[in-house]
């Protein structure tokens, strides 16, 4: 285990990570005043032998400012129960230790509490928030045991733009819940019957003596005669990829699999070949360094196919020319070296392609080299992009009967005698259900680019759960973004989900995608993400007043705090108002949302979160992006049926 964590004079053998999230609060003053405290995670070194809970709370008022009528309450993840339980006696912190005694690190969460109370979180029926904690990169600290890596309270009451704990949004963290998820979801794989036949292992006795009957079958059945499958006229290509040799009388089946092994051959070597005569007969080759004797001659058969070294008078020898950017590393051979890994690795990109090939050839591989061969073996491993397009229609019909109710629609435009694709739209029935009758009615919509070879969009719209974990209702692909695609998609959708009382739809300022909210959803509410618009803001108007109050202004919950922010700034530049007036009229001010949505968020969070769930598929084929983040629901959606099963508590109603 990685112990560069450990600070010096801190005993290896008792030392703990401790991460502690603490939620965002308003610190009551006595006067009445609230002031806004932004969430942070603390990250401690501690000695588990002289820990103790007083000094936990002791640390945290430390690091952290709440009122005389507030309370910090600390919970923790119970792996004996399987659920999370607040953190309350001295005896639960040694037994905190050994529980997680292999990990070395506990997370845990706080949240500050009123006593009088007013708050959700006071007296003892308090319902733990099911968000887990954001993990965090571990890092080393100082050399005293236990140190505190978070700065002090934010007392201004000016959230920072950057600042989402908040507003979390979380994904690919059911493994928080489960510590053996994989292995839940291999041994429930192989207790499913496989193609729908039920397996009876009490019918597989070895042991059952044969019947009569059975004895007098196998009497009456001759012994069929051994078949060899070996074609005594196929050729038996003389290239062992593991010693890297090509010796005489080698065969090969025709004269580019020849020369795909010539070239490979001498980029295992370290050399180049340079080539005095080559055609679809014959070749005729030689080390490019000039005092090497090194030849080969190879020519076809009789049967005018496979091909046939004939000359190798002496081995290769010559000073070796590696990393030099030569001919030999071509972007055929790139492909045919990278295929298989790929296979294992399809998010690698052009970067590790290169790096891989260096590393294990020693031959030097430009930029370009390795992005074409990474095409190529991508065109190899999931067809033609032309091809893909194509397939689109396969794919609705199978989705459409493996999982009746799911909407796929592909769209194609017509451009004389010749269709092509435009733009296609999928929801999955799971994920149409499980909005409409367990996600709060908002949704965060937004398109990211495309990497591959078709530079197209990928739009989504996605909500989240009771979890606060990313919950994706839909996506399609088009070309770009104009009104005309964001209305097609914004149309499918209703279709998909209806017309929820209180939608709320959260969006940046995409092209066209105002205009089709207004139309396609005329009655719900719609919201513009405040960092994208503080990105536009800040391009025209700068200084203090601007990034002091416009914050303030939008996560302000009452609509005369808010206006309060917005004069101070209109004091100053009464433009910058009329600026927001006219170009931004969507919502941003929290205390303008609508209560019916049960959501506060002032950020498109949503929209990020999957944008980097999907981020290392952007580059695949049409068919198969779509279905991999098809494949992505569906396993993203058992894990979290097993983590639901698994959690104990008592649910809203």
């Amino acid at each position: 285990m990685d112990k560069s964590w450990i600070p010096s004079g801190c005993d290896p053998e008792t030392a703990f990570r401790i991460e502690v999230k603490i939620e965002g609060f308003f610190m009551k003053q006595i006067d009445g005043r609230k002031d806004y405290v932004k969430g942070k995670t603390l990250k401690w070194v501690v000695d588990s032998d002289r820990f103790s809970l007083c000094d936990l709370r002791s640390d945290l008022f430390d690091d952290l400012c709440w009122g005389s009528c507030q309370t910090p309450k600390i919970w923790m993840f119970d792996k004996n129960d399987g659920r999370e339980v607040e953190v309350v006696s001295e005896s639960q912190i040694p037994e905190m230790f050994r529980m997680f005694q292999n990990e070395r690190k506990i997370s845990l969460l706080t949240v500050i509490c009123d006593l009088d109370g007013s708050s959700k979180c006071s007296g003892t029926n308090f319902t733990y928030p099911c968000t887990p904690s954001q993990p965090s990169p571990t890092i080393a600290l100082g050399s005293q045991s236990h140190i505190g890596s978070s700065q002090g309270c934010n007392m201004s009451g000016q959230p920072d733009q950057s600042d989402n704990l908040d507003e979390y949004v979380g994904f690919n963290e059911e493994s928080l819940y489960s510590s053996d998820i994989e292995g839940d979801l291999a041994h429930e794989g192989a207790n499913h019957a496989i193609d729908g036949v039920h397996i009876d292992p009490e019918e597989d006795n070895v042991d059952e003596e044969p019947t009569v009957e059975a004895e007098a079958i196998e009497d009456n059945v001759h012994e069929e005669p051994a078949v060899d499958d070996v074609v005594q006229c196929e050729p038996i290509i003389g290239f062992d990829p593991k010693k890297g040799r090509i010796d005489v009388n080698a065969l090969f089946p025709d004269v580019n699999a020849f020369r795909k092994t010539l070239r490979h051959f001498a980029i295992k070597n370290e050399f180049e070949v340079h080539t005095l005569k080559s055609d679809k007969k014959r070749f005729i080759g030689r080390c490019k360094h000039p005092d090497c004797p090194w030849r080969i001659r190879a020519s076809i058969l009789q049967d005018n196919k496979t091909f046939m070294v004939k000359l190798l008078p002496a081995e290769h020898t010559c000073p070796s020319t590696t990393m030099v950017d030569g001919k030999m590393a071509s972007k055929s051979w790139v492909s045919d070296r990278v295929g298989d890994w790929l296979r294992k690795h399809p998010s690698a990109g052009a970067k590790e392609v290169k790096n891989k090939l260096e590393d294990e050839f020693h031959v030097k591989v430009t930029y370009r080299k390795a992005w074409l061969g990474r095409q190529g073996a991508i065109d190899q491993i999931h067809g033609k992009w032309e091809e893909s397009f194509q397939l689109l229609y396969n794919f609705k019909a199978e989705l459409e009967k493996r999982c009746p109710g799911s909407i796929v629609e592909v769209d194609c435009k017509s451009d004389g005698n010749k269709m092509f694709f435009s733009k296609i739209f999928v929801a999955l029935k799971p994920c149409i259900d499980g909005f409409v009758q367990g996600c709060r009615p908002y949704l965060g919509v937004d398109s990211t680019h495309l990497t591959g070879k078709w530079k197209g969009q990928l739009a989504a719209a996605a909500g989240i759960d009771g979890h606060n974990w990313l919950f994706p209702v839909a996506y399609a692909v088009f070309d770009t973004e104009t009104t005309e695609n964001w209305t097609w998609f914004m149309s499918q959708l209703r279709n998909a989900i209806g017309t929820l009382p209180g939608l709320a739809i959260s969006s940046d300022a995409c092209k066209g995608l105002a205009a089709a909210i207004a139309t396609v959803f005329p009655d719900s509410e719609h919201r513009e993400c405040m960092r994208h618009l503080m990105e536009n803001f800040k391009k025209r108007y700068r200084g203090d007043v601007f990034t002091t109050h416009m914050w303030p202004a939008a996560k302000a919950y009452t609509i005369e705090k808010c206006q309060h922010h917005l004069s101070e700034i209109a004091s100053v530049s009464p433009e910058a108002i009329a600026y927001l007036e006219k170009n931004h009229k969507q919502l941003w001010c929290r205390s303008k949302f609508s209560e019916l949505s049960k959501c506060e968020y002032v950020n498109n969070n949503i929209s990020e979160s999957f944008n980097s769930w999907i981020k290392d598929l952007k580059d695949l084929h049409i068919v198969d992006l779509v279905d991999q983040i098809r494949q992505r629901l569906m396993v993203t959606f058992d894990k979290r049926r097993i983590v639901g099963a698994k959690l104990q508590g008592m649910s809203a109603k």
